[in-house]
């Protein structure tokens, strides 16, 4: 299970087959983070507003969580306000988690 819940529009992917079909969808490797999931180093999650990207979340040494990557499709850069977006999201979380 991913440490953090998900919302309408930030979705936490569960499965090897959500992984591998985001991977595709979004053009990037994700897929190749299983072992890293398995082991609750990162997490993946479906971003889908304010622009359709891909999140990895990761532990830091503080047992916080951040933001790894946050890209769009073909690894493109997101908006600053996607970036925004999701820091609100995990500040928020983060405390409930």
């Amino acid at each position: 299970q991913p440490p953090l819940r998900g919302t309408p529009e930030i979705i936490p992917i569960r499965s090897l087959p959500e992984l591998i079909d985001e991977g595709r969808e979004q053009n990037n490797c994700v897929a190749t983070y299983a072992e890293l999931i398995q082991r609750r180093h990162t997490f993946i999650y479906r971003v889908l507003k304010p622009e359709r990207a891909t999140l990895s979340i990761v532990r830091r040494a503080d047992g916080d969580w951040e933001i790894s990557e946050l890209k769009r499709r073909s690894n493109a850069r997101v908006s600053p306000m996607t970036v925004q977006w999701v820091e609100s999201w995990l500040e928020e979380h983060a405390l409930s988690a």
